[in-house]
């Protein structure tokens, strides 16, 4: 019996969820249920289904098939798309007639290249009716048009939603202005943005100094242009071009090549926000209750904080040697255990061995880390099958730099679907800067932090020590902080949307030591949302290195 595992954008209606993927006796199939188009062209089987980046399904071709047929193909004008065939012959495209009369164009081949410019396979367009097929293999292709690119340079990389749309652009440019420009196409449609150029993206920053994206002029383009402003980073120049038709292969049909080429010239950086009006199914919303967030791994937490909700900045702060790190695993392992979420953990003073060794035994609740403790294979055996593809960490092979761990977080949410994130300490970034530079540095931080966890949709948690007292009772002593004692200015507790603290014990003497240095009570100190304010006691269990909810007679 074949069970649904998941739904995905159809690249040959545009849906943006129609099509269904299916898994019996371990064999893939995809079934699209929009009434876009027809019967034939609505199954997908695995290797269809292979070819999509959004569909993640393997297939392993048995043997390599022979698509050297195509260079033999000819290179034609296409009256139907208003293209000549000395543009399509610059991205080495190639096409089928009709075997009536041997003159109409039925079918369009996309030639997908690597990395050595050798051709994987074609994407493959069939006219009448529309349909799209594969021949080779193009799923580890670069974007069409990307070697002709690369050669061509400039200032400016242009982006298309399709192949015809980037040969109409390249047709208006030399059309009007006489000039070679560097234009790719998507993938798959404006629904693989991420999917496209992140792969790329590096070698795109080095070489161009802006982007022109052209999207579809539709909801779907709408909603690529949000994905491609994501992608980039914010000092990286990302434009928009508007035009009157759907797309830069209709601006082309209709004659508007010199509008088209204008709308590349005044594209504009698009707004980071816009009007929202509020129609009638918005308040369809409202007449259910907010849902609870999933949980934290303390109970207390979860009622108190109404869970931990996407888009949100949680800031907790710690007196050194207090357990600020096995707090960091405790939540980790929680998403990871019990929500079945992957995490990206940003731990600079901490080894990759040492997070892996204490997510680990805080997932079955053992000790991995201490030389002194012998490590039981069969746990360890039993935390990776709880942890494999779910844990993910800064590789530490220079100092960590915010600009960069900031675009490795966003990658990370679109091209991996992470959502969690954990940076501990974020004082480690600011190494070397005076007082003053360091709480500007981290005020001017956690405001980009709060800004893309909303507008990206993930939650991220900010760690960091207390300043040190000047005076009264010590961190040590059990002093209860406020939130003029977290590390940077107080501007950062404002920009989050929690603050919690946490109250520990490091006493040498007195009737209570044992117990008080055990216990540790997290204090919220702010919440933005509910204006929640409360307190959670926890304690220390040395023989599974975790901290634990103190649970009410």
């Amino acid at each position: 019996m074949s069970k649904h595992v998941a739904k995905i954008p159809c690249p040959i209606c545009g849906s943006s969820d129609g099509l269904n993927i299916f898994e019996e006796d371990g064999v893939r199939t995809g079934y699209c249920f929009s009434s876009k188009h027809d019967e034939s062209t609505k199954y997908f089987n695995t290797k269809a289904l292979a070819e999509i980046p959004e569909s993640d399904v393997i297939y392993e071709e048995k043997e390599p098939k022979d698509i050297s047929w195509v260079d033999e193909l000819r290179t034609l004008d296409n009256p139907e798309r208003a293209l000549k065939a000395g543009a399509y012959k610059v991205f080495g495209v190639k096409h089928g007639v009709s075997r009536q009369d041997g003159r109409t164009v039925t079918e369009t081949y996309y030639p997908m290249l690597d990395d050595t410019n050798a051709v994987l396979g074609y994407k493959v367009r069939v006219h009448n009716p529309k349909n799209f097929y594969v021949l080779g293999s193009t799923r580890k292709a670069h974007p069409f048009g990307w070697k002709q690119a690369l050669e061509a340079g400039g200032y400016t990389l242009h982006i298309t939603e399709g192949e015809e749309d980037a040969v109409a652009l390249y047709t208006a440019w030399f059309r009007e202005k006489k000039q070679k420009i560097s234009v790719i196409s998507l993938k798959q449609g404006n629904e693989s943005v991420i999917k496209s150029l992140q792969p790329i993206l590096k070698d795109i920053t080095d070489k161009f100094k802006q982007v022109v994206f052209l999207p579809d002029m539709d909801d779907a383009g709408t909603t690529a242009v949000k994905d491609i402003r994501a992608l980039f980073p914010d000092d990286y120049t990302v434009k928009i071009a508007k035009y009157t038709e759907k797309d830069s292969n209709e601006m082309v049909k209709k004659g508007k090549e010199k509008e088209l080429v204008s709308a590349c010239y005044n594209a504009g950086v698009p707004l980071s926000s816009a009007i929202k009006e509020f129609t009638l199914e918005d308040f369809e919303v409202v007449k259910n209750a907010p849902e609870f967030g999933i949980s934290f791994p303390y109970a207390g937490l979860t009622d108190l904080l109404r869970g931990i909700r996407l888009g949100t900045t949680i800031y907790i702060a710690a007196p050194e040697k207090s357990g600020k790190s096995t707090l960091v695993n405790e939540i980790a392992t929680h998403l990871m255990l019990h929500h079945n979420e992957p995490i990206f953990a940003i731990k600079p003073e901490e080894s990759e061995e040492g997070t892996l060794r204490r997510m680990a035994g805080a997932v079955v609740g053992k000790v991995f880390y201490d030389p002194k403790t012998k490590v039981n294979p069969e746990d360890v055996d039993r935390a990776s099958a709880l942890l494999v593809g779910k844990l993910f960490v800064l590789e530490r092979d220079q100092t960590p730099d915010w600009k960069e761990i900031r675009q490795l977080m966003r990658e990370a949410n679109l091209s991996r679907g992470i959502k969690y994130f954990f940076i501990d300490p974020i004082t480690n970034l600011t190494s070397g800067m005076s007082n003053s530079d360091r709480d500007s540095f981290l005020s001017g931080m956690t405001r980009e932090v709060a800004e893309d966890a909303k507008s990206l949709g993930y939650t991220v948690f900010l760690f960091c020590h207390l300043k040190t007292v000047k005076e009264g009772l010590a961190w040590e002593q059990g002093r209860v902080a406020t939130a003029d004692d977290f590390l940077g200015s107080r501007s950062m507790v404002q920009a989050c949307d929690v603050a919690i603290a946490m109250q520990a014990w490091m006493l040498t003497e007195g009737d209570d030591m044992e117990y008080l240095n055990k216990r540790r009570v997290l204090h919220v100190l702010r919440e933005r949302e509910y204006n929640a304010v409360g307190k959670v006691d926890l304690i220390w269990n040395s023989a599974k290195g975790k901290l634990l909810e103190v649970q009410d007679d």
